[in-house]
């Protein structure tokens, strides 16, 4: 078949699809598929619009599959990241009450310590004391 042969077709194609009313189901079917066809007898193309509209769907329904995946996951991720959440500030509130007993524990040794006690020991009890102080205060952060 010629393009002549093609496009005199494709003139007939389009009278009746105009016969039909644009707010026709054939006539909103056929939207724009004339112009596809011209383009694809003048220029050689195999231009498919239903082809085309099929592979989207594909694509549409491939990208909402991953998105649903994604969201699962996400919500899965939320629910670990929700239970190291309350594990972190179960640890956070030992630590807080290790550090308070510490610091209470080595006050009262360095308090108890007589006056001529050893430097050494002094110097221990007081730097363990500035250590549960500190671990006190970073634990309440």
């Amino acid at each position: 078949m010629t393009k002549l042969q093609e496009l005199e077709i494709l003139a007939k194609i389009e009278k009746l699809i105009q016969s039909a009313g644009a707010d026709s189901y054939i006539g909103m079917t056929f939207s724009g598929i004339v112009e596809v066809c011209l383009d694809n007898i003048k220029n050689d193309f195999g231009a498919c619009p239903v082809e085309d509209l099929k592979l989207a769907r594909e694509g549409r329904d491939a990208a909402q599959k991953e998105l649903k995946e994604k969201n699962a996951e996400l919500e899965r991720i939320g629910g670990a990241l929700h239970a190291l959440e309350e594990k972190l500030a179960a640890v956070l509130k030992s630590l807080h009450k290790l550090a308070q007993d510490s610091y209470a524990e080595n006050r009262a040794k360095l308090e108890a310590m007589p006056i001529d006690a050893d430097e050494s020991e002094v110097a221990k009890v007081f730097r363990n004391m500035k250590l549960a102080e500190a671990a006190f205060k970073l634990s309440e952060e």
